[in-house]
Parts: structure tokens; C-alpha cells; sequence
């Protein structure tokens, strides 16, 4: 049998894109694999943290309990890096756990995305980290507007987790390089995660 491309890359003079692995971190990898819950999240601050000044980030946790988990750990890595108050805002919560307990502020925070923080001119924009579960990396259109995003590489996505089916990463994937924007991807991951599922 053959493979049929998506419909845009058969069109002459297509701006489809597809998303690209982004080196980022101290180490500059795209992919991180950290040992334990706590080394991932800080790991996942030391990426989110540093792309959200370029670039709206979107992670995507394994489950709703993760993904409620790696709010408070990335608020408090905020904090910590001074961002006090503001860490409330910067990082927002995508989580079926929210939608279930305030579908209008989850509504808000999907609203908000992929805006950037505050009244800024170019050159000082900084952006929103969302945190969701698998729900939220198949079907959920995050918006990308405006083009100094474009220019920075497009939404990051940071999945914390690789599914083991091929749709469901190729639907994570999909939430960035959306609308003929460009989009990146940078994945940190937790080994035990992997362990869980190779007892199954």
C-alpha cells in the first residue's frame, strides 16, 4: 500500500509545517529523561521557564493527578525564580480535573494560552506555560496569532509522557504548527513512568 499526505503538503506553495524537535534546557537536548517525578519537574521549569520568554508553552501531562501536579511544582519554581504573584498567571491549568470543578475559568485559561502576559512591545513579550492531561493534546485548537511567535520557532509543547500509540502522539503533535504557523516540541520525560508501563 502507499501513504496519502495530509492535504496541505500536496498543495503547490503550501505554508504547512510540521513541528520540529527544539534543543532547549541547560543541556540543550529535545528530549529529557529524568529519573523521578521531582527531577522532571524541575527539569520541566528549567524549559518551560526559559522558552515562555520566546514562546506560549503547552505541556502535556500523562493524567489529570500529573498534570495537577506539575501546576503547583512549575508555580513554585516561578516563585522561586522571582516571579512571585505572577506565578498564578503565568502557569494555568488545563486539566479535566478544572473543567469538572470550573468549566469558565478552564475556558479562561484556554482563552488565555497562547496570549501573551500583560502590555508589552515585541521585544519584551513573555508568555503563559498550560499544563493539560491527554484530553488536551487531541482535538483542543490552541490559537497562535501572533507572528513574533512564528518567528521564535511557534507554540512549544512539552509532553511529558510518548504514548504508546502512533494517532495519539501524531494528535499531540498537532497542537502545534497549527493554521500554517511553525510549531516545536521538547520532551521531558520520567523513566519510572516507562516502568509502570512495561509491567502491564
Amino acid at each position: 500500500f502507499f501513504e496519502v499526505p495530509p492535504f496541505l503538503k500536496t498543495c503547490r506553495g503550501s505554508p504547512f509545517h510540521e513541528p520540529v524537535p527544539a534543543p532547549l534546557g541547560q543541556l540543550r537536548r529535545p528530549v529529557y529523561v529524568e529519573a523521578n517525578l521531582q527531577a522532571q519537574i524541575a527539569r520541566l521549569a528549567e524549559v518551560a521557564l526559559e522558552a515562555r520568554e520566546r514562546v506560549p508553552v503547552l505541556v502535556i501531562s500523562r493524567d489529570r493527578i500529573h498534570a495537577d501536579q506539575l501546576v503547583e511544582g512549575l508555580r513554585l519554581a516561578a516563585r522561586s525564580r522571582g516571579l512571585g504573584g505572577a506565578s498564578d498567571d503565568i502557569v494555568r491549568s488545563l486539566s479535566r480535573t478544572l473543567y469538572e470543578a470550573d468549566a469558565e475559568q478552564w475556558k479562561e485559561n484556554l482563552n488565555r494560552a497562547t496570549l501573551p502576559l500583560g502590555q508589552r512591545d515585541a521585544s519584551s513579550k513573555s508568555w503563559r506555560i498550560s499544563i493539560t492531561d491527554p484530553r488536551g493534546g487531541r482535538g483542543t485548537d490552541y490559537r497562535v496569532d501572533d507572528p513574533d511567535v512564528d518567528e521564535h520557532g511557534g507554540l512549544l509543547l512539552i509532553p511529558t509522557l510518548v504514548p504508546t500509540s502512533q494517532r495519539e502522539w501524531t494528535q499531540f503533535l498537532g497542537r502545534t504548527a497549527r493554521q500554517d504557523r511553525r510549531g516545536q516540541f521538547c520532551a521531558v520525560l520520567c523513566s519510572s513512568d516507562y516502568e509502570a508501563i512495561s509491567r502491564r
